[in-house]
């Protein structure tokens, strides 16, 4: 599965502009499939559920973040590619090594192509020696890995799946979803450059109370609004 090397792509497609067939088709050229990120955002979610007031205040997001990891390097594992860590930072690599592809949060703009997509967090030294590799921002330059003498791993291009959670008052929770390719980006900096981006349409969730009962405190109940 080649991650694009020297091809001139839009530098971003979006479900709201260009439809779901031309965002699964960008999706299907990386080896990912719409259905599997859907599990797996929904696995976070229902780890989000399982928080109770003795854990941390950060234990829903580092818990959400966990179970989608997870799920998906679990998914792909069927489909050849390997799951892989590096200093902590974890990935999955694709069947012929040229896609790495990890987790991470994004800010209020993920998943929208109109607006200024970052990173929640500054990106260490792991994600930004992988990122060196990254196309430019609306460019990719044929046949310049190998020009500069690039070994094959440093050829792979790497993207994330960019997450954002959020809940309003009524209960009602969505997570906002793009697959996007960050432009090299230095140590210790916020993503805020994107060479390729890959904008879902939010997925929704009913909201959950939860009920306390003699037999397990704490259990969780979905619940439709009308």
């Amino acid at each position: 599965m080649s991650a694009l090397p020297g091809e001139l792509l839009p530098d971003f497609v979006s479900d709201a502009y260009h439809g779901t067939a031309a965002v699964d088709a960008g999706l299907a050229r990386l080896g990912l499939r719409r259905e599997d990120l859907y599990v797996a955002v929904r696995k976070g979610v229902e780890e989000r559920g399982l928080v109770t007031e003795f854990d941390p205040s950060t234990a829903d997001g580092l818990r959400d973040w966990m179970a989608r990891v997870r799920e998906l390097r679990r998914l792909y594992h069927r489909k050849g590619w390997t799951p892989e860590n590096r200093a902590n930072a974890p990935f999955m690599v694709s069947p012929d090594g040229d896609v790495y592809v990890g987790v991470m949060q994004g800010n209020e703009h993920t998943g929208n192509p109109d607006g200024r997509l970052e990173s929640y967090h500054e990106i260490g030294s792991v994600n930004a020696n992988l990122t060196a590799h990254n196309d430019l921002v609306g460019m990719a330059i044929p046949g310049i890995d190998e020009y500069l003498g690039l070994g094959k791993a440093e050829v792979a291009k790497t993207w994330f799946v960019v997450t954002r959670y959020e809940e309003d008052k009524t209960g009602e929770r969505r997570v906002h979803l793009e697959v996007s390719q960050p432009a090299p980006t230095s140590q210790g900096q916020k993503i805020t450059s994107w060479a390729k981006r890959l904008c879902l349409e939010p997925i929704g969730f009913k909201p959950v109370v939860r009920v306390d009962t003699p037999a397990r405190e704490g259990a969780l109940v979905t619940v439709e609004m009308r």
